[in-house]
């Protein structure tokens, strides 16, 4: 796996950009959201379901380039998802909310955290049959 992901590295670099633009877009999203009055994890949840067909469709075009997805695949990548959404709202919960940590801070950071899980599942489950390049 590892061997694979070195040998495509176009594929880490446009999962980056990609993932780097979606992610500031619904990172401020949820700042205003929460600026607005939303609880951080409120706020999450929304980005999150604005963000889950948004990231299949751009992953799918333009980081992993496949043309087609089998249905059983996309439901992988809806279970990454929520389990996904289940360690935000849990990072949140623990370090914002038990902790006292700043929610701007600690979400950002689990953007991070969450989004290198995600790229290793999609890469290898979900999008292990697109075309390399």
């Amino acid at each position: 796996m590892i061997g694979d992901i070195l040998t495509r590295p176009g594929e880490v670099l446009r999962f980056a950009a990609t993932g780097l633009t979606l992610n500031l877009a619904l990172y401020l999203a949820y700042l205003l959201l929460t600026e607005l009055g939303l609880t951080a994890r409120a706020a999450a949840t929304l980005c999150f379901l604005a963000g889950i067909p948004l990231s299949f469709a751009l992953h799918r075009r333009l980081t992993f380039r496949a043309p087609a997805v089998r249905p059983g695949r996309k439901a992988l990548f809806a279970l990454a998802y929520l389990t996904a959404y289940g360690v935000n709202m849990l990072g949140l919960y623990l370090l914002v909310d038990i902790w006292g940590l700043p929610h701007q801070a600690v979400q950002l950071f689990l953007i991070f955290l969450i989004a290198a899980g995600l790229f290793l599942f999609q890469k290898t489950l979900v999008f292990r049959d697109a075309p390399r390049g």
